[in-house]
């Protein structure tokens, strides 16, 4: 995923982490008050943009007892049977399955990029906005640059359409 090519980038550098630029203390206060919440049955979309060009179609999750129940690709006929196979199991793998997947995945960017030493003129942007009513990230966006000229990148994932169901 995205954790890899950001570490990527930043694998060969000279200077201080001051360049990492993450709320932390906000993202351990969502996350706190998401456990804190003890919802273990809902559903939500995730739509996954890196680089400007759609890297997925927009899929549907369903959590039901904080497990993952079923995965639904919104767009599936875009794409042939096989594909969609591959990426349904590729959700299942390291995808977005549920909200505190969700967490760790931002957690495990930040401390890949964090562990780093990035070179001067360079910096890694993590930038996530919480649901004001669940906690939940609802939107997180990354973002790198670095020295060299029209090097960096982003990547922009968005949480939506999350409702709690029954179980």
């Amino acid at each position: 995923m995205a954790v890899t090519a950001c570490i990527f980038l930043f694998g060969c550098s000279l200077s201080d982490n001051n360049r990492v630029v993450f709320d932390s203390a906000a993202f351990d206060r969502a996350r706190a008050a998401w456990e804190a919440q003890g919802i273990t049955c809902y559903t939500f979309e995730v739509d996954d943009f890196r680089g400007g060009a759609p890297m997925s179609p927009l899929y549907r999750v369903i959590v039901r007892n904080g497990k993952i129940a079923d995965v639904e690709l919104l767009y599936k006929d875009q794409w042939s049977e096989e594909m969609n196979t591959e990426f349904i199991s590729d959700i299942l793998e390291r995808g977005f399955t549920d909200i505190p997947a969700v967490f760790d995945w931002i957690q495990a960017v930040y401390d890949g990029v964090r562990g780093r030493n990035i070179e001067r003129g360079s910096s890694f942007h993590i930038n996530v906005t919480y649901n004001a009513d669940y906690h939940f990230p609802e939107s997180v966006n990354t973002s790198w640059r670095t020295r060299r000229p029209l090097n960096g990148g982003w990547s922009y994932i968005i949480i939506s359409n999350f409702r709690l169901i029954e179980n």
